[in-house]
């Protein structure tokens, strides 16, 4: 029993069409959750990074009007930096 060449194209063609479509189930089945978790995990770092340097500025504030003084706009001026996920 011989196996002719246009069996063995079409056995060829048909595996590497399984090998595409498996890549293409494990790039969804997995790719696709982990990028909502990164995403998920960027805006969580974005609400703390904005709420740390909410928080330095209440601080600043409140420490003037200990003193009985009024605050101004330089008590609200940050030196620090955000994170460019905090943008």
């Amino acid at each position: 029993m011989s196996v002719s060449t246009e069996e063995v194209d079409e056995m060829r063609s048909r595996i590497v069409r399984l090998a595409v479509v498996a890549a293409t189930v494990a790039v969804a089945l997995f790719g696709l959750p982990l990028a909502v978790a990164v995403v998920q995990y960027a805006e969580i770092y974005k609400l703390l990074d904005l709420e740390r340097l909410a928080d330095r500025a209440a601080l600043r504030v409140a420490a003037t009007m200990s003193d009985g003084d009024e605050p101004d706009a330089d008590e609200l001026d940050d030196n620090a930096t955000l994170t460019f996920l905090s943008v």
